[in-house]
């Protein structure tokens, strides 16, 4: 807990919210009843959702924030994410940020396509990402192609980062001011450039973030399917990340079969 004012923030890290598809990544995938059940949890437990700019005016500002405040971040911006999270963050009144993949907006998540596997989700059109803009939701910065940034020299670098952020603008309508690193991955030569783009920027390290938390290092907790609404509980009160249970294990161990099958 921050030092001098108590403020505490978790950040949940969610990817694709929709009906689960056997050629995807099991872990990244929280299907719509059970996202329902989360956010309600978060409802009953007195939580509110805030949008990343919300903790920005907090820190650079003193602009109040709710009691017990709760950012949800949904990276890539998958098309499923924008028809069945929506309306229930809308349901409970909850802002959000997602995380945009400037370049392949209305195609589909070709980063996860292997030699064997095609992609098959799609990603959400200019129009639902202006719709999501509208219902004072909030899109940050995810790279223009969801490229290993760490991996790039300074131009292309310059190209995913900055060149992504005015793409975004022209979609969303205004300049983004948060950055996730895709796969969670930043070192010393992305993190300088982000910096100078970005007011803020998140991580895939578990935490939860107070005021005195670098803001371009921010922590993330990720929501895994295989967790209880118990251990998605514990998870934002200790800031750790949960270890799937019992149960969740074997229905990912039955899923990879089906897969292989």
């Amino acid at each position: 807990m921050d030092s001098t004012s108590g403020v505490r923030l978790p950040v949940l890290m969610y990817h694709h919210i929709g009906p689960r598809h056997p050629q995807t990544h099991y872990e990244l995938t929280i299907e719509p009843k059970q996202f329902a059940r989360q956010v309600r949890w978060l409802v009953k437990n007195g939580y509110t959702g805030i949008r990343a700019s919300d903790w920005l005016a907090r820190k650079l500002h003193g602009s109040p924030l709710p009691k017990k405040p709760v950012l949800l971040t949904f990276d890539d911006a998958y098309a499923d994410t924008f028809e069945y999270a929506l309306p229930i963050l809308a349901q409970y009144n909850f802002r959000a940020t997602v995380f945009v993949v400037s370049a392949m907006v209305g195609q589909r998540d070709a980063w996860n396509e292997s030699e064997v596997s095609k992609s098959v989700l799609k990603l959400a059109t200019r129009e639902q990402i202006l719709e999501w803009s509208l219902r004072d939701m909030e899109m940050g910065g995810h790279g223009r192609t969801h490229a290993d940034l760490t991996a790039l020299d300074e131009l292309h670098l310059q190209a995913e980062v900055v060149g992504g952020k005015k793409e975004l603008a022209l979609i969303a309508g205004e300049e983004p001011t948060s950055f996730a690193y895709p796969y969670g991955s930043y070192d010393e030569a992305l993190e300088k450039v982000v910096r100078k783009n970005y007011e803020l920027a998140f991580s895939a390290t578990p935490g939860v973030n107070t005021l005195s938390t670098d803001s371009h290092l921010l922590l993330r907790l990720m929501v895994d399917p295989r967790c209880s609404i118990w251990q998605f509980g514990q998870c934002l009160k200790t800031g750790r990340k949960a270890e799937p249970s019992l149960a969740g294990r074997v229905r990912r161990k039955i899923t990879g079969l089906i897969r292989k099958s």
